[in-house]
């Protein structure tokens, strides 16, 4: 498997096999299927329009950062136009300790599988 990554800042010796590329727009281009581990950004959310736009008809985008790294409508927006299948665990306005029911149109969109994030710690589990 050809594995492409990108990061904030740049890796000048990345890991063996893994190959580093100087854009997000890139990475979405180049993959299959992509994988966020990003840290929130105090400029808003990383992964927008744009970025779901270059993804791949048909790709899968799994999101196990937080849930506002993605901009939300910009990814169901995706799901409908490129035809993406999504896995998540986070949410924009995830629900706190205390809350039992959370409501999300991403959470419940079919071609989303979600949890909850750290699952078994949530009174909701």
């Amino acid at each position: 498997m050809r594995v492409v990554a990108w990061n904030r800042r740049p890796i000048l010796q990345p890991p063996e096999g893994i190959e580093m590329v100087p854009t997000l727009a890139a990475l979405a281009a180049q993959s299959d299927i992509v994988s966020v581990h990003a840290a929130p950004s105090p400029d808003g959310p990383l992964l927008d329009a744009a970025f779901f736009n270059a993804m791949k008809m048909g790709g899968i985008f799994i999101n196990v950062a937080r849930g506002d790294v993605v901009e939300e409508e910009a990814l169901l927006q995706a799901i409908e136009s490129r035809s993406l299948l999504v896995g998540t665990d986070v949410f924009e306005g995830e629900p706190s300790a205390g809350e039992a029911t959370f409501h999300s149109p991403l959470a419940q969109h079919p071609s989303v599988v979600a949890t909850h994030h750290v699952g078994a710690a949530t009174v909701q589990a």
